[in-house]
């Protein structure tokens, strides 16, 4: 054939697909018009928040069904695919015409919604994924879905189903390969057996009292069983579960005691949760393939085994806080080259930190050994590649003084090395994005003269810092005056990691009136000030005041003098105030009276002299918040300030 006619028909072709495809995109209405009238009155039947469902407010009658966002349809314009999760739906669905007319439906999510009442009676034979998770749905889970036999995915979870629910309906839905009815306040019964197709099954917090007898026979490759009252020993044929495919395993929140031996958990298990149990004796070995594991809150008292980890390239999460076990740390930690989380806190290790874990902070994002007994100094080994963003090792007996290269980990936000026997200067290196700063109980000294636009909570009490607090520029610290987000005021200072589910939440203490308390969730907009038992000395800089969201303020045991100053009364916020021990004089400045928040205050051994101000507040304050003061009259002191005359 010609070159030009070869030409001529390709011109022909183009020209024929451009026109096919401009007619496809705006010409041809795919939605057949019983589907959009059906929708349009499953929309009408709804009862939701406009400010919330984006998807359901933008349906109407002169766009094309298929191009509504939440609807799926086939090729031949029959919905297929309804995603109304996170729409702000509340009130009952189970009356809706509407809804069961929609014959042609394969996947139907109504998640993270309000909708309460029950399960509709859906006799949609082509359905094959159903989500209801996290609404209000309530009663006993009636057995009309049992109709809906092409049924692959069922989930259920996070609602307030009743009753007890009988497992073995499952065993006639032969699709089903997912089901989640975990969260609910049924109970499972879980005797006879299930269909052999199911691979994912999550029956967290059902009341089960053991291990359930069909799970000898499953071809499971994911089990969730946390939440429960199972006690007794993990049995040795759970980790042959999916002939070896196992790779989720959760059995936190139970009552088991041990592993029953002889075990071998499968290289390939990817994630394995058994926190909060009473697990004893010495931590099982790590497979190669872990991602992802919590041992937590159980009650081993071994040493952690030299071999624990053995080149995991996959682990990320490791965790065996709050356990009994003693030793060293071993270096074979060291070997998962891709770890960002290691949490060894609230355990009686000893010994000193390993180099080559400060080495891996390349990838290693939290890192805590809080209230251990590790010794010796701090590795200087910090890398320029540092992702450190929480470094907590709080209450052990590290010496020495901070390693200059922290200041490679740009990343850090909270950094707690209080109650060791570290010392030097205030660290000024720590980079501008840090929240937390806690160095309480150490042996740091010399001036503060910096600061950070982002702290929230700085204690540096009991150690020997000096000098005059006017080096500090208060008002630069962002996060604790009124110019911070507002938005923030029920966030907590977490960080994601892993996956977005999962959040690790730092932890602080505090002291308060001499009595220390342990914060487990700082919420963002929290913040105090704890510059306690040191030497500092001169006045108390009114630029104390721009901190208007500070919740508490600690200036006990320096030598300040001079008076309290006005400013304070603008931090409205305030629910502790404590500037006892100290050299301070004339006034209790009336200002104070407008702290509505205030709980907490002390300014007993001072110089203070005058009428204690009066306000509803300052009336719940008793006499240990004044005494030594010889010059202070008035409630709720016994000395009249007539004797005082003038």
């Amino acid at each position: 054939m010609p070159i030009y006619l070869l030409q001529h028909l390709f011109i022909i072709s183009l020209t024929s697909t451009i026109i096919c495809q401009t007619n496809f995109g705006h010409a041809y209405n795919l939605c057949q018009d019983d589907q959009k009238i059906l929708l349009l009155e499953l929309k009408k039947e709804l009862k939701f928040s406009s400010f919330v469902a984006r998807k359901l407010v933008q349906w109407n009658k002169s766009d094309d069904c298929c191009e509504w966002e939440g609807v799926g349809c086939d090729a031949a314009g029959h919905v297929v695919s309804l995603q109304l999760d996170n729409q702000g739906i509340s009130g009952g669905i189970e009356n809706s015409s509407s809804l069961v007319s929609l014959d042609y439906l394969e996947k139907l999510n109504f998640a993270h919604n309000s909708i309460n009442g029950s399960i509709p009676t859906l006799n949609l034979s082509n359905l094959i994924e159903l989500d209801l998770s996290s609404n209000q749905l309530n009663g006993p889970i009636s057995d009309s879905f049992i109709n809906l036999v092409s049924l692959e995915v069922l989930s259920l979870s996070n609602n307030l189903f009743t009753g007890i629910f009988q497992l073995q309906n499952i065993q006639k839905l032969h699709n089903l390969t997912t089901l989640n009815l975990s969260q609910n306040n049924f109970s499972i019964d879980a005797a006879g057996s299930i269909s052999s197709q199911i691979k994912k099954l999550s029956l967290s917090s059902c009341n089960l009292q053991k291990f359930p007898d069909f799970l000898k026979q499953s071809n499971l490759n994911f089990l969730d069983l946390s939440h429960n009252q199972i006690t007794g020993e993990i049995p040795s044929w759970i980790w042959e579960m999916g002939n070896g495919d196992l790779y989720h395993l959760n059995l936190s929140y139970n009552a088991l005691i041990d592993l029953q031996k002889p075990f071998h958990i499968p290289n390939f298990l990817a994630e394995l949760d058994l926190h909060s149990n009473q697990l004893r004796g010495e931590l099982p070995l790590l497979p190669q393939g872990a991602s992802y594991v919590d041992l937590s809150h159980n009650k081993f008292d071994r040493h952690i085994p030299l071999n624990f980890v053995s080149f995991n390239f996959f682990l990320i999460f490791l965790s065996i806080a709050n356990n009994s076990i003693s030793g060293s740390i071993p270096t074979c930690i060291c070997s998962a080259e891709a770890i960002q989380l290691v949490d060894i806190s609230f355990n009686n290790l000893s010994g000193s930190i390993p180099p080559c874990l400060v080495e891996r902070m390349s990838s290693l994002e939290i890192f805590s050994l809080r209230r251990n007994n590790i010794g010796g100094d701090i590795p200087d080994k910090f890398p320029t590649s540092c992702s450190l963003r929480i470094l907590d090792l709080n209450n052990n007996n590290l010496g020495g003084n901070l390693p200059k290269s922290l200041a490679n980990c740009k990343s850090l936000e909270f950094v707690s090395v209080g109650e060791n026997n570290i010392g030097g200067n205030f660290p000024c290196m720590l980079p501008s994005r840090l929240k937390v700063l806690v160095l309480r109980s150490n042996r740091f000294g010399g001036e503060v003269k910096c600061g950070w636009p982002n702290l929230q909570i700085v204690d540096i009490s009991s150690n020997n810092f000096s000098g005059d607090l006017h080096h500090l520029s208060f008002s630069t610290w962002n996060k604790m005056t009124l110019h911070s987000d507002a938005n923030m005021n029920h966030e907590s200072l977490g960080i994601n990691i892993v996956r977005p589910d999962l959040e690790y939440l730092a932890q602080v203490t505090l002291t308060i009136k001499g009595l220390q308390f342990e914060l487990h969730k700082i919420w963002i907009k929290f913040t105090s000030l704890d510059f306690s038992c040191n030497n500092f000395h001169g006045e108390i800089p009114e630029a104390i005041g721009d901190l208007s969201l500070l919740h508490l303020l600690n200036l006990s045991n320096n030598a300040l003098t001079g008076p309290i100053p006005k400013s304070l009364g603008n931090l409205r916020e305030l629910e502790a105030l404590d500037l006892s021990v100290n050299q301070l004089a004339e006034t209790i400045p009336v200002e104070l009276t407008r702290l509505t928040f205030l709980g907490i205050l002390n300014v007993s051994y001072n110089k203070l002299v005058g009428r204690i101000p009066r306000s509803p507040q300052f009336s719940t304050f008793g006499n240990d918040s004044y005494i030594g003061n010889t010059g202070l009259c008035g409630y709720p002191l016994s000395v009249s300030c007539r004797d005082y005359g003038n």
